[in-house]
């Protein structure tokens, strides 16, 4: 029997990740959610994956009206629901006295009564035929409060009550309907930054088992500057701080959720699962088990990528002259979907740049007639032919700075990197003094696609080390394509400087960054296998990226410091 399904939150991050599997399997499905153009989206994704059918409702689940209209009109439909899980959450990151009675309603109404509702929507169907699952998206933090989400993670222990609760009642009035909830993990987020080493006596103590601060270094010869690296998971240690004084536990709490941000106090979207935080990614595995536990069928894993919900930063910072660079070579098939999702973003100030290689393709008209429908915000450079990856990003960098951008993002076009991750990313670089942001791999929080080959895991690890070792640079993913740029960061390195040609263009950049005293942030990011097209990677680029380790020793040996 095909499945009949209904998923809150379903526009992006867990939400509209679960869809995708369910699309796979014919289900037939409803999404819920706010937002427009990520629903429509989400049921393009589901269509294309072979979903029987896809019906969207945009409803704010705090309207308990508007979530039964909804349920009522898909087991209308559908003749009855099977599935319902629960995932539309909202957060706000700030000290509890800096949070207004406002917004501690709404993410009490979105994140609890949210639950409620679809809960209360999906029994009076469910309970008249005595049949039925309903998943409520959990978190950690239902059992383990943390500093600066003391409104998420009181609606999350709600949530966990009212599930304790209605699980004893059905299991004696309607054992055919089950109810679960998946509590998934508080891990280390970007904005959870280890305290400056020159800070350290400002703590009473370490958490047991925790690594000591790793943060910005002093400066010294040779070194100004630095690398941030996310810190601890916000639970991690807690048996530790049992054993130590409460005023050692709360510090070592507030520095494992990050601290005071800084700018002015924000209501945000919360990444998906409820991992608290502002700059992160999700990280969402739909694996065999896992999905039989949300529909109580074993099932397949079919190939998916993984959504995260965009960070909704504060005035200005969402208004800020963001140009994102994307060099394309036969890129055709992925670059429309690139954009959209990219134009997408809740940051009006963005723009695009697409520097292309006159791809035979088809790839630099596909561009040019998206900079026709979005004459304001998308940019075509055509080069002559494919120079190389470095070539490109030297022309696009200097176009976007010639255009007044005042922030500069590069990431492939292949899909690899998750465009959502950007606002976060964002607003890491503005709520720090590092010169660039990179969307790491290779920090605690980073993860590779499962279908990423084995060889080119295993080539990407081996340059990583082999670059780290000859250079001595303290970033973790030092051939990372994914990052956020200062214009002054980029107008100081002088792209005139840059003389690599391939891949190599990645690790010349940041050694520039950090011989000139540039502080770096890594920040996790999920990494993606590309969807269409094929790798550009060539035994020449290959050639290229392992002597440029050496020129740039020779090259940049008397940059000033």
């Amino acid at each position: 029997m095909t499945q009949r399904v209904v998923i809150t939150g379903a526009s992006a991050g867990v939400g509209r990740a679960v869809a995708q599997p369910y699309g796979a399997r014919g289900a037939r499905l409803a999404l819920l959610a706010r937002g427009a153009a990520g629903l429509a989206a989400a049921e393009r994704d589901c269509r294309r994956l072979g979903a029987a059918e896809v019906r969207t409702y945009q409803v704010d689940v705090a309207d308990a009206g508007a979530v039964q209209r909804a349920a009522d009109d898909v087991a209308h439909h559908y003749g009855g629901l099977d599935v319902w899980v629960n995932d539309a959450m909202v957060s706000v990151f700030a000290p509890a006295w800096e949070i207004t009675a406002a917004e501690f309603r709404r993410v009490t109404e979105v994140n609890y009564l949210g639950t409620v509702h679809g809960t209360l929507a999906a029994l009076r169907h469910m309970r008249a035929h005595s049949r039925g699952a309903i998943v409520q998206v959990g978190s950690a933090l239902a059992y383990q409060g943390i500093p600066l989400q003391s409104a998420y993670c009181a609606s999350k222990h709600a949530v966990q009550g009212f599930n304790d609760s209605l699980r004893a009642e059905l299991l004696h009035d309607c054992p055919g309907v089950r109810l679960s909830m998946v509590q998934l993990p508080a891990e280390a987020g970007p904005r959870r930054l280890r305290q400056p080493a020159d800070r350290r006596a400002d703590r009473p103590g370490d958490l047991a088992g925790q690594p000591g601060p790793a943060g910005r270094r002093r400066a010294g010869p040779g070194r100004r500057g630095g690398v941030h690296r996310p810190g601890p998971p916000a639970l991690g240690g807690t048996l530790g701080e049992r054993a130590q004084a409460p005023r050692v536990r709360a510090d070592a709490r507030w520095a494992a959720a990050g601290g005071r941000r800084a700018g002015p106090p924000a209501t945000l979207t919360a990444r998906p699962g409820g991992r608290p935080g502002i700059f992160g990614r999700a990280s969402v595995r739909t694996t065999r088990r896992g999905l039989a536990t949300l529909s109580g069928e074993p099932v397949g894993r079919p190939r998916m990528s993984v959504m995260i919900e965009p960070v909704q930063l504060p005035s200005p910072w969402r208004d800020a002259r963001l140009t994102v660079v994307v060099p394309t070579y036969n890129e055709a098939g992925n670059l429309p979907t690139l954009v959209e999702r990219l134009l997408a973003l809740p940051l009006p100030g963005l723009k695009v740049l697409v520097a292309d290689d006159n791809s035979p393709d088809g790839t630099g008209e596909v561009a040019d007639k998206l900079a026709i429908e979005h004459p304001d915000r998308v940019m075509v450079v055509h080069r002559p032919g494919k120079e190389g990856l470095g070539r490109a990003y030297v022309d696009g960098i200097g176009r976007a700075l010639d255009d007044g951008a005042e922030y500069v993002a590069q990431m492939d076009a292949d899909l690899s990197h998750p465009p959502e991750a950007l606002p976060g990313m964002l607003g890491a670089l503005l709520s720090t003094q590092a010169g660039v942001v990179i969307g790491s791999r290779y920090v605690p929080g980073g993860e590779l696609d499962e279908n990423w080959p084995l060889y080119r895991r295993a080539l990407s690890g081996w340059a990583n080390l082999y670059v780290h070792t000859l250079l001595r640079v303290r970033i973790r993913d030092l051939t990372a394509g994914f990052k956020i740029w200062r214009a002054d960061a980029l107008r100081d390195i002088g792209l005139q400087r840059v003389q690599s040609n391939g891949y190599s263009f990645q690790v010349e950049m940041h050694y520039l960054a950090t011989k000139l005293g540039h502080t770096i942030l890594e920040v996790p990011i999920r990494f993606e296998e590309r969807r269409e097209g094929a790798s550009k990677m060539t035994t020449a680029t290959k050639i290229e990226s392992a002597l440029m380790p050496f020129k740039l020793r020779t090259r940049h040996r008397n940059l000033d410091t």
